[in-house]
């Protein structure tokens, strides 16, 4: 499922990747880079604002970016925030030649497989180098088929409210306004969420919000008053209860895996 932002690089896979780095890398508040030569591949399990060549894309966890080389990049991190990662080579190709594919993806319905073949990856790398670039090859041709299939799996309206929740988390956020705000009757955006996420509106809004609130606790020192407020917690009781409900903890036994 792609990424709201409809940015595409053309892509050569004719041959096996050859990857010059992988692992799972750490990054704070602001960072930027340039790679000539290398493609990265990265998946986020947190909230965080990328610009590849000045245009944005909202990471979220379960977001995958497929960066080509040559491409000005930027993060905007909210504190410790930690990624898998990948940065390889590929025959060049002419777009006329290449596969086009996007460059941001919603893995979030495959999360946990995805996450599993980067693990995969990574630790292959360490001991053998074939054995995980031919990992990475099935893992690009797998984006192939994601972005090929994108249309028939997502509803446009149903994109865009992903993306506006992902930017409101906290805020108050109506049901009714929202999908009066992206064309569709609240029964129809509730349909199409179900289909899409297996959870209503409100419960995947509670759910991105601990999450959010989770990746905060553990990777960063901002005070627990201050998380409760971004997402939209009005006491500190009920941001407890909602991270207790989600995820099973407290928020201090979160704070406590810093």
């Amino acid at each position: 499922m792609q990424h709201q932002n409809v940015m595409q690089a053309f892509i050569n896979l004719e041959e096996k990747p050859s990857i010059a780095v992988s692992g799972q890398n750490v990054h704070y508040a602001i960072d930027h880079y340039l790679l000539p030569q290398h493609w990265s591949l990265h998946l986020y399990d947190y909230h965080a604002r990328l610009w590849v060549d000045e245009r944005p894309i909202d990471l979220y966890p379960g977001c995958v970016t497929l960066v080509p080389p040559g491409a000005h990049v930027e993060y905007h991190f909210q504190g410790r925030s930690s990624h898998l990662y990948a940065h390889f080579e590929l025959p060049q190709v002419s777009p006329e030649a290449g596969i086009a594919l996007p460059v941001a993806y919603d893995m979030r319905s495959e999360l946990h497989r995805f996450e599993h073949s980067m693990q995969t990856m990574t630790a292959a790398f360490l001991f053998n180098k074939t054995r995980a670039e031919i990992k990475l090859w099935d893992m690009l041709w797998e984006l192939v088929a994601h972005g090929e299939s994108v249309t028939t799996r997502r509803h446009a309206s149903l994109e865009k409210a992903l993306t506006l929740i992902a930017r409101r988390l906290g805020e108050d956020i109506s049901v009714t306004a929202l999908a009066r705000e992206v064309g569709l009757s609240r029964n129809h955006l509730t349909r199409l969420f179900r289909q899409d996420t297996g959870l209503t509106v409100v419960a995947y809004v509670r759910q991105q919000r601990a999450r959010h609130a989770q990746h905060l606790l553990e990777h960063t020192a901002v005070p627990i008053s201050r998380i409760a407020r971004e997402v939209n917690a009005p006491t500190l009781q009920s941001f407890s209860a909602l991270i207790k409900k989600e995820t099973g903890h407290s928020p201090n036994h979160w704070r406590r895996q810093r």
